[in-house]
């Protein structure tokens, strides 16, 4: 209690307000809003939880098949270090064909010029052949052999 100078007990009232029925109705209603918005966000964590669960559940799944792939990797690491050196290998080996080629394609070329060669003087003999036969057959012609 708090004492005044003069040493006299002071008392304090603390005013209560009166409760009525809309008081009551209105606290009433208050919790159920609250309940309700309460229990539709508990609906709603249960339901992320669940996908989530689901989710992790199926991510692991894809990490156990990756995981089960890696060792994989080596061997195909290795497969393309051999398909390069093989493909380096062919590589030199249509070099070395394409040389040989060359080499015969020189070789051959002076060989069909001359062939080349004789089949324009063929052909400067097949037409002189020609001429002349069509020759003899104009004077056969002309002079026609009569027989008794």
């Amino acid at each position: 209690m708090n004492e005044t100078s003069e040493g006299v007990p002071v008392t304090v009232k603390w005013e209560t307000a009166r409760i009525n029925a809309w008081h009551i109705g209105t606290a009433v209603v208050a919790l159920v809003i609250n309940a309700f918005a309460f229990g539709g966000i508990y609906v709603t964590m249960k339901q992320n939880d669940a996908t989530a669960v689901a989710s992790i559940a199926a991510l692991q799944a894809r990490v156990a098949v990756v995981e089960q792939k890696i060792p994989q990797f080596e061997v195909i690491g290795m497969q393309i270090q051999q398909l390069t050196t093989i493909a380096g290998q062919n590589t030199k080996g249509i070099d070395e064909a394409n040389k040989r080629m060359d080499r015969i394609v020189e070789s051959q070329s002076g060989k069909l010029d001359v062939i080349i060669r004789n089949i324009a003087d063929l052909t400067t003999e097949v037409r002189v052949i020609q001429a002349q036969t069509k020759d003899r057959e104009t004077q056969r012609t002309r002079f026609p052999i009569v027989r008794p």
